[in-house]
């Protein structure tokens, strides 16, 4: 034998193996908190290693249900367990198991980036769903090869560890059978008690230990992904995730007087479409018998474009100048913000009116049969054709789904475009080549009509064909800066291609994004105030909207749903959750959900409040954009006003979609 080998007997032998699997998975924390530093905070040591130790249960309970398997079977109270062919069952069971509950909790540093909290069972489903998994996988293996090379090393080292112990044939005997069987079946029920007590994450009454639980281990919302583990959140959270917890703050007359959702759309006075000239006042654009088109940019973060860059002290960069011509002749908001970071949460605030608020997924919640006032569905009952337009496979991130669920009658995807001499090899086709397909495809609809696009290649691993214009970019090497410039050269093709259609004049396009940029890790940019700012411009090739800049009046993605609807003469109540952006009788907060906290923001500061409402935290976003001084001294009297809308807010929108008020027809 060996001498790296040793000998014992089958339950010490077993309870050896079986910790190894745990202290790798809490050792892997600290991977990923090393990775992650610049979205969980600058921590101490002492701090980290506090909650480490606060999530040791975490890990603990994950570890039980990826290993009651291989434990029940090495405790069973029979003499077979000690046989060659019963250990290399076991062990095989062991690797399986462990090995998917390693790579679950390593493949999740980096993908956190992308998500903003700890994958649960209904994203990783999405995501292994997805029809070209494998492709986007490979894709990322270049970005992150250390995260691939981290996982295997951990799994073989795992393996190396368990396999160095060779359980012998001993079990316990005792001079009568009787006691020899009553000795083993202690054994197996003190072993079946531990792993249920593991399992659990709490030893006595009460319920099981839950990802909730993870707060009380924490300072901030933004420290709880280092107590929680992947595996912990894919088993047991995944119960809690697609259910929201009402929140109830106020009576029903109270909340009336706060905000309402259900909207009474005004009649139109005039046929003025500009903006009103008192200040802060604006007068609502008339968009009647218009067609309008959505374009959603893929991680469109703001600061991309040097028009609309709020960031101080930044220098132009010349990386979007088709898009920056678009916003000298349109309506542009400096203050839009996304509601969330993912993909998934802009398309349901955009295209669905509503907020999807953290881990929830709503095509695959118990509430995707809800019904809901979305603009597409409105729209088409009020006489207009719609489309959607996305490059990417059938199911991807369920997004065809959510378009269709939401009203559209009908979605243009990669089989739709019908040539994979322009698939990107990721995502879909490449957003040049959609866009054309798009801009011409509109021509057959009858108008007027409501299209959205949402582009797909400002993402990682940032394809740009080699086959198209590819001369004059500032950046020669693959990456993000570079794909930023393909985007907006795509853009200018569509544009090319749309102003020779006939229905081009008569359209108003909104361009805005799904999210902001989520990787420029360790910058500015990655603050809860810089982050989530995003594009919104409103533009008529007709020159009906007179351009302007508007730095005053914040707003979030689900507020273009009642702008929408207004702008269009849309004459029937409806629900949506956002506030009109022309509305000038109404308060105009913007609210969003960053790093495991609410955020309220007005022109002027920013509240972030816990997920059960109370305020953590006030900020000045005009003299502290990176939000690096929360303030003592504020305008108290605002701020109690933004928290109360916050939570007014959060009281509707959990009790509406709970209730499946979501529709007029509904209340």
């Amino acid at each position: 034998m060996n001498r790296l080998t040793f000998r014992t007997n089958i339950y010490l032998a077993t309870l050896y193996q079986a910790a190894i699997p745990l202290i790798l998975l809490w050792l892997t924390r600290f991977g990923f908190y090393i990775h992650n530093a610049s979205a969980i905070g600058e921590l101490s040591f002492s701090r980290v290693m506090q909650l480490a130790w606060a999530g040791l249960p975490f890990d603990l309970s994950a570890w039980a249900y990826f290993n009651v398997l291989f434990v029940t079977m090495r405790f069973l109270p029979f003499s077979f367990i000690v046989k060659r062919w019963w250990v290399i069952l076991t062990n095989v069971i062991f690797a399986i198991t462990n090995s998917v509950m390693l790579t679950l909790n390593i493949g999740d540093i980096p993908f956190y980036q992308f998500s903003g909290t700890r994958q649960n069972l209904l994203t990783l489903k999405e995501n292994l769903g997805d029809p070209e998994i494998l492709r986007i996988m490979g894709g990322y293996a270049s970005q992150y090869w250390w995260a691939y090379l981290m996982g295997g090393g951990v799994i073989l080292l795992m393996l190396w560890l368990a396999l160095r112990v060779r359980p012998n044939r001993y079990l316990p005997h005792c001079e009568e059978k009787w006691q020899t069987w009553l000795t083993r079946i202690i054994f197996f029920l003190l072993a079946a008690a531990a792993m249920v007590f593991s399992m659990r994450g709490r030893i006595g009454a009460g319920r099981p230990l839950s990802a909730g639980d993870a707060a009380f281990a924490t300072h901030n919302p933004s420290e709880t992904p280092m107590v929680l583990n992947t595996p912990f959140c894919v088993i047991r959270a995944s119960r809690e995730v697609d259910r929201l917890q009402k929140l109830s703050f106020f009576s029903e007359t109270e909340l009336a007087g706060i905000r309402s959702s259900l909207h009474n759309p005004k009649v139109f006075s005039s046929d003025s479409i500009f903006p009103d000239t008192i200040p802060g006042h604006l007068t609502a654009i008339n968009a009647k018998g218009k067609n309008v088109m959505i374009i959603l940019l893929e991680s469109g973060a703001q600061h991309w474009s040097d028009r609309l860059n709020i960031a101080k002290g930044d220098k132009p960069r010349g990386l979007m100048p088709f898009l920056d011509s678009i916003a000298t002749r349109s309506l542009c908001v400096t203050s839009a913000y996304a509601t969330g970071r993912r993909t998934i949460e802009g398309v349901t605030a955009v295209f669905g009116g509503f907020p999807t608020f953290g881990e929830m997924q709503w095509m695959t919640s118990s509430y995707s049969g809800n019904t809901l006032d979305s603009p597409a569905r409105l729209l088409t009952d009020f006489g207009y054709d719609t489309r959607f337009y996305f490059g990417a496979n059938h199911g991807s991130y369920s997004i065809d789904q959510f378009a269709k669920n939401t009203g559209f009658k009908d979605v243009a995807d990669r089989v739709t475009y019908g040539n994979d001499r322009d698939y990107d090899g990721t995502w879909g086709i490449f957003d040049h080549a959609m866009g054309q397909f798009a801009a011409k495809d509109m021509s057959k609809l009858r108008q007027p009509f409501f299209t959205g696009w949402l582009t797909i290649n400002l993402h990682g691993p940032w394809a740009v064909p080699d086959y198209w214009n590819t001369k004059g970019y500032k950046n020669r090497e693959t990456g993000l800066e570079r794909s930023v410039e393909y985007t907006d050269r795509a853009l200018r093709s569509f544009f090319e291609t749309a102003r020779t259609q006939p229905w081009f004049d008569n359209t108003i396009f909104i361009i805005t994004a799904d999210h902001g940029c989520r990787d420029l890790k360790g910058t500015r940019y990655d603050t809860p105030f810089l982050m989530p700012h995003i594009m919104f411009m409103v533009y008529a090739p007709d020159g009906s909207i007179k351009p302007r800049i508007i730095h005053d009046r914040p707003m979030t993605q689900f507020d273009i749903t009642p702008t929408l609807l207004n702008m269009v003469g849309y004459d029937k109540p409806y629900v949506a959750l956002g506030t009109d952006f022309f509305d000038n009788d109404q308060p105009h907060y913007a609210i969003n959900f960053i790093n495991g906290a609410f955020q309220v923001m007005s022109d002027r500061w920013m509240v972030r409040m816990d997920p059960k409402g109370k305020v953590t935290e006030v900020y000045d976003i005009q003299s502290d954009q990176e939000t690096r001084n929360p303030l003592k001294e504020y305008d108290r009297a605002e701020t109690v006003r933004m928290a109360r809308w916050g939570r007014a807010f959060l009281q509707d929108y959990t009790t509406r979609v709970i209730e499946n008020r979501m529709s007029a027809s509904r209340n």
